[in-house]
């Protein structure tokens, strides 16, 4: 359970003016290390997208990272002593940084210290809750107030009207010219009639990932996308719904979301890091 009053208690002593009642409300069924990022690392993204860094900030001479240039010729470096700081993550887990970074210099004592406090979990109990948002402009009202909407803390999309990702074309565009492409595949007879709606396509990707465990409170995983010939999405059956959606339906924008979300789930896990890191680059590094 989350400390609302410890919680009304902190947001006080920081200092912290909230206007909207959706941002005080989620706040306070927060935890205290999500009041404090809002509260002061937000105000230092944007400090620092006022004054983004470039080529001229790169201290390349005084910081080698673990390496020193010895010479003019590509392989003319070597190996150097550079201290190595280990955070715990949790009994089983640790992460471990260089001492230096190119940007930002040596690792001072003040953010060893303020990083210690902030891994604290008797200063900062990790409380692991879900905030559900009831209406997109709910949504937006509280990325507003906490200063994380696009344009203050987050970067405005690069995204044009072409590739809004809000689109069925630009949804579609992710199955044959993007991600999405390595599951794209000539459609089985099974799938390519729906008794209702007639024929689907001759193109799908399905990904019957139902089966995965999420957290409490999130949706699962799971969808069979349909496409015509034209390459357009044409319908998305939900696994864990067990139910076939079409563009005319309630429901369609969160069907595609679903099969988005999916579709990264399984690419990142499988083709990317296994099949990409694990076998081939492991592989190849070994041979070469």
């Amino acid at each position: 359970m989350c400390d609302s009053l410890g919680n009304k208690i902190f947001m006080k002593l920081l200092g912290m003016g909230i206007e909207s009642d959706v941002a005080y409300e989620y706040l306070l069924e927060s935890d205290r290390l999500t009041i404090l990022t809002v509260d002061k690392v937000v105000d230092s993204i944007k400090k620092a997208n006022s004054n983004p860094k470039t080529e001229d900030d790169v201290c390349t001479s005084e910081t080698d990272l673990g390496w020193k240039k010895t010479g003019d010729g590509f392989g003319d470096w070597e190996r150097v002593h550079v201290r190595q700081i280990e955070h715990q993550v949790s009994d089983n887990n640790k992460a471990t940084i260089l001492d230096e970074c190119e940007f930002l210099g040596q690792y001072t004592c003040i953010e060893s210290i303020t990083g210690k406090a902030l891994r604290s979990t008797f200063l900062f109990p990790m409380v692991d809750s879900t905030k559900e948002i009831a209406s997109d402009g709910e949504a937006k009202t509280l990325m507003k107030e906490l200063e994380l909407a696009q344009g203050t803390t987050a970067p405005l999309s690069y995204n044009t009207q072409l590739f809004d990702m809000q689109t069925d074309e630009s949804f579609s565009r992710i199955f044959f010219y993007g991600i999405g492409c390595p599951l794209l595949e000539v459609q089985k007879e099974k799938h390519s009639i729906d008794s209702t709606s007639g024929y689907l396509g001759p193109f799908v990707v399905d990904m019957p990932l139902q089966d995965l465990k999420v957290r409490k409170g999130f949706r699962k995983y799971g969808a069979r996308v349909h496409f015509s010939s034209n390459q357009q999405v044409t319908a998305i059956f939900d696994y864990g719904k067990d139910k076939l959606y079409f563009p005319s339906d309630v429901g369609w924008g969160e069907a595609k979301f679903l099969a988005k979300v999916t579709a990264f789930t399984l690419v990142t896990a499988r083709e990317h890091l296994i099949w990409t890191h694990m076998i081939l680059s492991n592989t190849v590094t070994r041979d070469s």
